[in-house]
């Protein structure tokens, strides 16, 4: 059973003749069985996602991955300011 939750991890050089560490970029190589485990339990959520997540959560033609690279490129550019900024997510719902 110890083998099915394993992962190695590798190191891949993020440019030609890396020799810092941070040049490299870790790597983690998850056990087939779990990728298959985590496909088959994603495929059958997504059968039941509109009972899981409300319409107003929804947004059209948008993708999860926009909010989360919109977030990450604001903190990047909040990083860069010279003045302490906060970062807040509000999440409200509105019940009708």
């Amino acid at each position: 059973m110890e083998a099915l939750d394993t992962a190695y991890i590798t190191l891949m050089s993020k440019k030609d003749g890396a020799g810092h560490v941070k040049d490299f970029r870790p790597i983690s190589l998850v056990h087939s069985f779990a990728k298959v485990n985590t496909k088959v339990l994603a495929n059958h959520l997504a059968t039941w996602l509109h009972l899981m997540v409300s319409e107003s959560k929804c947004l059209k033609k948008h993708f999860l991955q926009d909010n989360f690279i919109l977030v990450q490129q604001m903190a990047k550019f909040l990083h860069q300011q010279k003045q302490p900024h906060l970062l807040l997510k509000l999440d409200i719902t509105v019940v009708i």
